[in-house]
C-alpha cells in the first residue's frame, strides 16, 4: 500500500451539475484547494445522496478512526480488521 496522502479533508459535494443532477465531491474553500475528489451520480435516489455524503465524510472518518485506534491501542479488542480498513484508506494508524 502507497504512502501517499489523499487530498486534504474537508470534503464537500457541490449543488447539482445539470442536467445529470449530479453532484462533485470536492475539498471545502477552507482547506486553501479546490481539487474535485469524485462524481456521484443519482443524486436524486436516497442511495446517491448516501453515497455523496458517506464519500464527503471519508477524511474525517479516517481522522476519527486513527484518533480511537491511538487513544484505545489494542487493550479493548481484535484491532486487525480496523487496521486493515485503515491501511486500505491509504495509511498507518
Amino acid at each position: 500500500m502507497s504512502n501517499t496522502e489523499h487530498t486534504p479533508g474537508p470534503w464537500l459535494f457541490t449543488d447539482p451539475v445539470k442536467p445529470s443532477g449530479g453532484r462533485y465531491i470536492r475539498q471545502a474553500p477552507e482547506t486553501g484547494g479546490a481539487h474535485e475528489i469524485a462524481f456521484v451520480g443519482y443524486w436524486e435516489t436516497p442511495r446517491g445522496e448516501a453515497n455523496a455524503r458517506l464519500i464527503a465524510a471519508a477524511p474525517e472518518l479516517l481522522r476519527e478512526l486513527r484518533r480511537v485506534h491511538a487513544a484505545l491501542g489494542g487493550e479493548c479488542f481484535d484491532w486487525g480488521p480496523t487496521l486493515e480498513v485503515i491501511a486500505k484508506a491509504g495509511g498507518a494508524a
